[in-house]
């Protein structure tokens, strides 16, 4: 069964507000499988004011956060995550190319493996069908990890 979420749907899930929430909206979203979510910038987002002024490219750190905000939709509406909260493990990303106000930006995530509540994942970012960023993650829901104490600290 695919789901979609518009913003408040999406604001609810993640507990994340604008103007950290980076999605705009998501689809395509198996539950424990994929999801793919919008972004679509304009010049008044607010990092363009301040981040590379003269330059208007959306930060790398925040192409990452749209991956991961995408990424734990497909986590979180399994039934047995609801109210559960993952925190990031270990992150491979690479930046790619430029993005800029105007532009749209398509994310799609995968879930590859779960193993007790250890998530290995992939996403990737694509602007007019380039390929703009890309990211391997690790996530945990400390809950369900036998050792969820080094998951909750950081560590």
């Amino acid at each position: 069964m695919k789901i979609s979420l518009d913003k408040l749907q999406i604001i609810k899930l993640l507990q994340i507000e604008p103007p950290f929430l980076m999605i705009d909206n998501a689809f395509d979203i198996v539950p424990g499988k994929y999801a793919s979510s919008l972004i679509k910038l304009n010049t008044s987002d607010w990092f363009f004011d301040c981040h590379l002024k003269n330059y208007e490219a959306m930060p790398g750190t925040l192409q990452i956060e749209a991956m991961l905000q995408t990424l734990v939709l497909s986590i979180y509406t399994l039934s047995e995550n609801k109210n559960k909260i993952a925190f990031v493990v270990d992150i491979k990303t690479q930046l790619l190319k430029k993005v800029s106000p105007n532009d749209e930006m398509l994310i799609k995530t995968e879930i590859l493996s779960n193993k007790r509540g250890i998530y290995k994942c992939q996403g990737s970012g694509f602007v007019s069908k380039n390929l703009v960023c890309k990211g391997e993650f690790i996530l945990g829901i400390p809950s369900l990890t036998p050792n969820s104490n080094s998951i909750q600290n950081g560590n």
